[in-house]
């Protein structure tokens, strides 16, 4: 466990790999994403959404990283995350309802661009 900071910290230093073939879309991100679940189903949503902004990085393309919060009916505290690239949610889709955006984090091949909102 690593504090938030610490992992983006991370992310910028990974050098975007040589495209020797096309680079991944974030449809196909999508999917490399839920087939990793099949082995480690237990992955949280931000895990989950650093792991696809991993990903689409290495290809060059860039993506935004979302943490969000809520109460239910019942006053209970949720939290999530969810990434989007190219118009497109590549995580956290399945969760998806009225959240209070706390963060966004545009993911880009230089480096991460924290809005707040």
């Amino acid at each position: 466990m690593f504090p938030y900071s610490t992992i983006r910290r991370a992310i910028d230093r990974m050098a975007p790999r040589p495209i020797v073939a096309a680079a991944m879309t974030p449809a196909e991100c999508e999917q490399a994403v839920r087939r990793a679940l099949r082995v480690l189903p237990s992955a949280s949503c931000l895990a989950q959404a650093i792991a696809a902004a991993c990903l689409l990085r290495r290809d060059g393309r860039d993506s935004t990283l979302t943490i969000g919060v809520r109460f239910d009916a019942a006053h209970r505290f949720h939290a999530h995350a969810w990434l989007e690239s190219d118009g497109i949610i590549v995580t956290g889709r399945h969760a998806l309802v009225e959240h209070r955006v706390l963060l966004r984090d545009a993911v880009n091949r230089n480096r991460f661009n924290i809005r707040h909102v």
